[in-house]
């Protein structure tokens, strides 16, 4: 369908994207995926080499309870084939004495997950990683060493880690690497990373809200939770999940200054085997909002108390991290980026780096240059990403207004900077986009300069993915 909508105006649709080639180091606009015929979430891009793999949530028929659709491209983002949607397990027998169906990727029928954005990762031209939420039946465990003890309800909710060996065309079912328990206590956003040192070891971080708060009995009756686990075989088993921090939403005994929430997790790792997980406290109870940063230097065995970043973010920030993995001087300066407001009469994308490892961070700096007297913006839902010359590209949306609502109209952002974030050139690179369905990537093997940035639109109610390549020239 989105194949004939192109077709009938495709020159139109590029003219609205891109008027004026606004954004002159972009290579225009292609179409990544067919129309997206259901699911709810975001977009992930991972590339290595000259393939790119999109994940994004669709649907489709002929798997009806599989949420997490693919594009596949083979040459480095100018041609996409959309490759449907990943494979799950069969139904549980209804004879069984758990019946149920296997349920991969969030769609708006299943609220306990509600919009979860899938997260796509490489180790090489033809390893492909995809984590995604994942519901089972209860006592349904498809890895070794996966227990059910904690579900006490018919079924659990889980992060998986689907396969691909030949670059995207195929995928391995669903591989769970934690299971949480009454999928009425959990809920899960998951972000993936490949150690470069050891393509066979990943990292998958997600946040975990657990309304039982049967760990972090200071919380009271509920719990945020940022997690991680790690695989050394390539995802064919995965450790004990590490608990990085928490926050208590309604209060409890415990510390008042951890009273609020936290948001999804982005997790990265440098060219040494460093992990790096950023994520967001929003507080309550008079308690600011702030950008955390922790580490690991042992491979994800133990992390470092949460370092806060900043306290200029909004009330979601959704935090993303990049960290330069050249050869030059500045191989392991490690970017953050969210939304954050340093007037209080407009809210930018604001960049703040560290060029020691992450022990400490400059004082944020907002991308684009400061609005003209009496107008606003708010930007939101930032991405970023270095590449093999040291350049760093970011994309964001933007609205004419610091308090935007449901009516409000985004255009699609991207700037790049090529002396690591002292300066940047910003353009407009769509118009009227959905708001925070984005995401941007560089070649993990470091082959290729330049970005690509994927990101979904409606046109005439049908949504689809499309998107750019981005010099870093």
């Amino acid at each position: 369908m989105i194949r004939s909508l192109l077709s009938r105006i495709g020159v139109s649709l590029v003219v609205a994207l891109c008027p004026a080639f606004a954004f002159a180091q972009s290579s225009g606009v292609v179409k990544v995926s067919n129309a997206i015929e259901g699911g709810v979430g975001g977009v992930s891009a991972a590339r290595c080499g000259g393939t790119l793999v999109a994940g994004f949530a669709d649907a489709e028929p002929n798997r009806p309870n599989s949420y997490a659709g693919v594009a596949v491209s083979k040459s480095g983002g100018i041609t996409f084939t959309d490759r449907g949607v990943l494979p799950v397990p069969p139904p549980n027998p209804s004879d069984g004495f758990f019946p149920g169906p296997f349920i991969l990727g969030s769609n708006g029928a299943n609220a306990n997950f509600g919009e979860s954005t899938p997260a796509v990762a490489c180790a090489n031209y033809n390893l492909f990683y995809y984590a995604s939420v994942y519901e089972t039946p209860l006592g349904i465990c498809d890895v070794s060493g996966c227990t059910t003890s904690l579900c006490d309800s018919s079924r659990c909710t889980a992060i998986s880690v689907s396969t691909s060996t030949d670059g995207g065309i195929t995928w391995s079912r669903p591989a769970i690497t934690t299971l949480q328990g009454d999928d009425q206590f959990h809920y899960l956003d998951p972000s993936i990373a490949v150690d470069p040192t050891n393509p066979m070891r990943v990292f998958v971080a997600y946040r975990d809200v657990d309304e039982s708060a049967s760990f972090f009995l200071d919380c009271g009756n509920r719990a945020d939770v940022i997690e991680v686990v790690s695989s050394t075989d390539g995802g064919k088993t995965w450790t004990r999940l590490n608990k990085l921090e928490h926050a208590c939403p309604f209060g409890g005994s415990g510390d008042p200054g951890i009273t609020g929430t936290l948001g999804s997790p982005d997790i990265t790792v440098s060219a040494d085997g460093n992990v790096y997980v950023t994520d967001q406290f929003v507080g309550a109870n008079g308690n600011p909002n702030e950008i955390h940063f922790l580490r690991s230097l042992d491979h994800g065995d133990t992390f470092s108390v949460p370092l806060k970043v900043s306290n200029q973010a909004s009330s979601n920030p959704l935090p993303q991290l990049a960290v330069d993995r050249t050869t030059s001087g500045n191989r392991g300066t490690i970017y953050v980026t969210w939304s954050g407001s340093q007037t209080g009469t407009y809210t930018d994308t604001l960049v703040s780096e560290s060029v020691d490892g992450g022990q400490s961070f400059s004082f944020p700096r907002p991308i684009s240059s400061a609005p003209a007297p009496g107008t606003r913006r708010f930007q939101s839902s930032p991405v970023i990403a270095s590449d093999n010359t040291g350049a760093v590209a970011a994309c964001f949306y933007e609205t004419p207004s610091n308090q935007p609502d449901s009516s409000s109209v985004y255009s699609y952002n991207c700037a790049t900077s090529i002396n690591h974030g002292a300066t940047w050139q910003v353009e407009r690179v769509a118009d009227a986009v959905p708001v925070g369905y984005n995401s941007i990537t560089s070649d993990f093997l470091l082959r290729n300069s330049g970005f690509f940035t994927a990101f979904e639109i409606s046109v005439n109610g049908t949504r689809s993915v499309v998107g750019t390549k981005i010099s870093s020239n």
